[in-house]
């Protein structure tokens, strides 16, 4: 049966308020910018800390029931140009851009996303991201997939129409 989660993502000013805030669905980062932030994951969308900021709130995100899932929290630091190998996550991947910009291509079309602005690509859509703009781009990233598969496809046979140029 599918349910819907959202990703809450809110900074802190330091490591002990982030933990300090954390729930049992929650997971405190600290980027390659030093940005400390807490990371939940649950079920209601209206869902904030009783403290920090709130930097957005990204889904649904449409995840199958079954097998136990693995939230997979990663952080994409590129320069223009960069793009990153055409790959299928094996869960839905959801992208939220924290400075600069970036451009996602799936088989769908284009999306341009900037700071503060995200995106949700369905599980097993292959895609393609790259940096746009002038500057450094920055983006967290957010898989859910099943604990026992690889998060992505790795190489996928689909070849961008490059689109994002």
């Amino acid at each position: 049966m599918p349910s819907q989660v959202y990703w809450h993502i809110d900074r802190f000013s330091d490591v002990e308020g982030a933990e300090a805030a954390r729930t049992l669905q929650g997971s405190v980062t600290v980027t390659i910018g030093n940005l400390v932030l807490l990371q939940t994951i649950n079920d209601n969308p209206s869902w904030r800390p009783t403290t920090g900021e709130h930097l957005g709130t990204v889904g649904p995100l449409t995840v199958s029931g079954g097998p136990d899932l693995t939230a997979r929290l990663m952080e994409a630091t590129t320069s223009t140009p960069a793009m990153i190998s055409p790959h299928a996550p094996s869960g839905p991947k959801a992208i939220f851009q924290l400075v600069g910009s970036a451009c996602v291509e799936t088989p769908q079309g284009a999306r341009r996303m900037v700071g503060d602005e995200w995106l949700v690509i369905p599980q097993d859509t292959p895609m393609q991201l790259q940096s746009s703009g002038q500057a450094v781009s920055r983006s967290l990233i957010l898989v859910i997939h099943p604990t026992d598969q690889p998060w992505t496809d790795g190489m996928s046979a689909w070849v961008p129409k490059l689109l994002c140029k």
